[in-house]
């Protein structure tokens, strides 16, 4: 059942719980390409079950795509407000706490097998790239509030042809341009400059009431189409340069990335399930940061699930969507009882008492920064 109202009501709602589910559909969609690429199932099948591995590969490629535009959708408002780059600092913590901890535990379990280089790198999870997604994210982070602005300055129909301009150029031209090779420098997507040019189409989804205007037909249509279109080139043409539409980059990624998003911001649920949503949704992001970690990769993800490979393919989509949903399920409790723990202990105090510090001093520095100026 969809809400009726348009988006410009709802943003003065405190949560949209259809994006809340959609991070968490997002999430499990990540632990899916672990699972059949990290896992080893698309490399230890072949014939039916080969072209079965790889559609279900090519439906859960939108999910990066998905969190990126989420994040323009959720931070962009036509109203200007404050924007603390301290709150980087939750971040941070967040990952810390994932990156060392775990790090720590091993190293208490079996110290002759990590070493204290080892135990002090992972002091610092962005600065030495330990997730691609949060060492991209992390530089978005502070240009944000200058990409809010430039949404907010322009108009409906200039934000429009903003988009077009960045989705012919960035998309369109990107992914013919990728057979060749990185043209733009954007790493097929793993990269600081796609999660920025996505948060862009999150904001113009937002600002110009996207979801509102277009059917839910229309998109869901259309992503079935493209993710058909998609893996019938990728699986069954013989043609090397196919393979570009199964990426991050590709536009028929992104189109299905811009379809959820636009189909689940208008999503209505019962009081007891957006109590449900949101308990979860913010433990989505902690499945990432632990399953993604090197030691817990190595030791539960990287070719762990070739035995999938051996089943019959009716079995396969089965067994696949079963073993990323336990991992899933797995990572958000423990990232759901972390967010018990460190309420309990009131390190979300310490933590906003940590921010409000920093803020002064930031504010120091741009008072005086601006004040020569």
């Amino acid at each position: 059942m969809y809400d009726v109202k348009s988006l410009t009501d709802r943003q003065t709602d405190r949560r949209n719980y259809g994006i809340d589910l959609l991070r968490l559909i997002a999430m499990f969609m990540v632990v899916i390409l672990h699972v059949l690429g990290k896992g080893d199932v698309l490399s230890s099948t072949t014939g039916g079950k080969h072209h079965i591995a790889w559609l279900l590969e090519t439906a859960a490629y939108c999910a990066v795509d998905c969190y990126a535009i989420i994040s323009g959708f959720v931070a962009y408002s036509d109203n200007e407000k404050p924007y603390r780059y301290t709150k980087f600092f939750s971040f941070w913590l967040q990952i810390f706490t994932y990156n060392f901890g775990i790090t720590l535990l091993a190293f208490l379990l079996k110290p002759e097998s990590i070493g204290i280089k080892t135990l002090i790198k992972s002091c610092l999870p962005v600065a030495l790239g330990a997730y691609w997604f949060v060492s991209a994210y992390a530089g978005l982070f502070f240009i944000i509030p200058w990409l809010n602005k430039l949404m907010r300055f322009c108009n409906l129909k200039e934000a429009t042809r903003l988009i077009t301009v960045i989705f012919l150029v960035f998309v369109v031209y990107v992914t013919f341009a990728n057979y060749f090779g990185d043209c733009f420098k954007i790493s097929g997507g793993y990269s600081m400059v796609w999660l920025s040019i996505l948060y862009l189409v999150g904001a113009w989804l937002k600002k110009c009431d996207i979801p509102k205007k277009m059917r839910n037909w229309f998109f869901l249509t259309g992503s079935a189409i493209c993710i058909v279109f998609s893996w019938v080139a990728h699986e069954f043409i013989p043609i090397s340069a196919f393979g570009i539409f199964v990426n991050y980059t590709s536009l028929t990624i992104v189109f299905v990335a811009i379809s959820l998003v636009s189909v689940f911001s208008k999503l209505h649920f019962s009081p007891k399930s957006s109590k449900v949503i949101a308990c979860f949704a913010p433990a989505a992001f902690g499945v990432y940061l632990i399953h993604e970690h090197p030691i817990v990769r190595e030791h539960f993800v990287i070719s762990k699930f070739v035995w999938i490979a051996d089943f019959s393919a009716w079995l396969l989509p089965i067994l696949v969507l079963g073993s990323a949903f336990c991992l899933f399920v797995i990572c958000l409790l423990i990232e759901k009882l972390r967010l018990v723990l460190f309420k309990l202990l009131r390190i979300n105090q310490f933590v906003n008492f940590i921010e409000k510090k920093l803020y002064y001093i930031e504010k120091s520095i741009f008072d005086v920064v601006t004040s020569r100026l």
